[in-house]
């Protein structure tokens, strides 16, 4: 619970520090601070913090072992097998893992944030205490998945529906119900607009 303290009040902090309403810069400093702490913290997190992680990790341990194989034997979507065997080839540590799942969920997410929040102090700070940060620490795969829609999201708003339609199904290599937000693109073109 200090930890989690810890954070908001550094989000608070920062944002007195770099004034990031001041000029796009010190929104890109203050965006990019603020979520390089939140990825170190996630990525060094133990395989105990979240009720999935250790799951994951035993899925990664697992992988690693069966190989190709994997992709027919685990209950997986493909993306976060690829992902395993993948990280495998560099590290059979764990820490591997949970360190590229924070940057493939927590860079896109303050990426977004930065793209499209008009108070990135207050979208950081919400990011944090509504649990949403400590929620990824537990469902990785939906994490991912979520990050991955984020982008979506930002490009159908920038009407870039190919870059939509190609984060959509990115995110669905990772958890295949994130294909139901393929449903935005005709609803946006019949004038529902964020």
């Amino acid at each position: 619970m200090l930890f989690y303290i810890v954070l908001l009040f550094a989000a608070v902090i920062l944002s007195v520090i770099i004034r990031p309403s001041s000029s796009e810069r010190a929104k890109a400093t203050y965006v990019s601070i603020v979520f390089v702490i939140l990825i170190v913290v996630a990525a060094c997190r133990s395989y105990t913090v979240g009720a999935d992680t250790e799951q994951f990790v035993r899925a990664y341990r697992r992988i690693d072992i069966e190989g190709v194989y994997a992709f027919q034997i685990e209950r997986y979507e493909p993306g976060f097998t690829a992902l395993c065997l993948l990280l495998n080839q560099i590290s059979s540590n764990y820490q591997m893992l949970l360190f590229a799942t924070a940057v493939i969920t927590y860079v896109p997410i303050g990426y977004v944030i930065y793209r499209l929040s008009e108070n990135v102090t207050l979208s950081c700070y919400l990011f944090i205490a509504l649990n949403i940060f400590t929620s990824y620490l537990n469902v990785m795969r939906q994490g991912m998945c979520i990050a991955l829609v984020m982008l979506a999201f930002l490009c159908l708003v920038k009407r870039k529906d190919i870059g939509f339609v190609l984060c959509i199904l990115a995110s669905s290599l990772f958890h295949v119900y994130s294909l139901i937000t393929l449903v935005l693109l005709p609803l946006s073109e019949l004038g529902f607009r964020a």
